[in-house]
């Protein structure tokens, strides 16, 4: 980040996140609104090698902040949820970050309030949180190094799970050294009050904890309406190729496909679809 500004864009606005260019996620929140797009439109022209005029207008999201539905938080011995911070495994506490979801956000202080009332249990790595827009529930994973030794991190999940805005509540097990989130290991399912359901565009979808769904559900719908009117899929037999949980093929096949096919490696994405 710079030291000084010897001249400020006239594009340049005060960023609405304290914890802009520390937390290693957010790029351009300095940058007004139009600007980025510009930008984003500008920088598509240069990877693809072609003039700009070529490149259609950027469709912006519904929200432009408070669209994430899906919050991913480092866990430190002090109780912090936050990131890592740029080029480094410092944490960086995410507490009012603008981008997440508010009912995200709002399990994420719950989280923070109940880690601050005791010592935070040691083996507790991660927690995400994929909040549904349309519910205004959440999913709830608790990643540990052992489910076999998370009796305090257990405690503590019981505790967010009390809360009327969480559907389900899960202890995921990821002993590996690197930094992904979640692994294959195991799971224990805690609290399950019913499948957990989006609705993007002309469709809903089931979310499950390990199965991809789009993190921005209202820009998802745009995507997916240009997606489905580019193929025109009435009458058509369709074949969605890295289906995901059917977010696709599921709005083709509400737009009048005679059949679809999606193919897809991830079983728990197939059982969401």
């Amino acid at each position: 980040r710079p030291t000084i500004i010897l001249e400020a864009s006239r594009h340049r606005v005060q960023s609405p996140c304290e914890h802009f260019l520390d937390c290693g996620g957010c790029d351009l929140l300095h940058v007004e609104l139009s600007e980025q797009h510009r930008l984003a439109r500008a920088w598509l022209a240069e990877e693809l090698d072609v003039d700009e005029e070529r490149i259609d207008a950027v469709v912006p999201s519904p929200r432009s902040f408070g669209y994430r539905a899906l919050a991913k938080f480092v866990v430190t011995r002090g109780g912090t949820l936050g990131s890592y911070r740029r080029r480094s495994h410092d944490v960086v506490d995410m507490r009012g970050c603008v981008v997440h979801a508010p009912e995200a956000e709002a399990i994420a202080d719950a989280i923070r309030g109940a880690l601050a009332a005791g010592e935070t249990p040691e083996e507790l790595r991660y927690v995400v949180v994929r909040a549904s827009l349309l519910e205004g529930r959440s999913l709830v994973i608790f990643v540990v190094r052992s489910i076999a030794n998370a009796d305090e991190t257990r405690r503590v999940a019981l505790e967010i799970a009390r809360r009327d805005d969480v559907a389900r509540v899960l202890l995921h097990e990821n002993d590996g050294e690197g930094d992904a989130l979640l692994s294959a290991g195991a799971e224990e399912l805690l609290v399950d009050r019913g499948a957990l359901r989006e609705r993007i565009g002309e469709i809903d979808q089931a979310i499950a904890s390990s199965a991809f769904s789009q993190l921005n559900p209202l820009a998802a719908a745009e995507l997916y309406r240009v997606v489905a009117d580019a193929i025109d899929p009435v009458g058509k037999r369709v074949l969605d190729l890295y289906c995901g949980s059917g977010g696709i093929a599921l709005t083709l096949a509400k737009r009048g496909a005679t059949r679809v096919v999606g193919v897809e490696r991830s079983n728990a994405a197939i059982t969401a679809a």
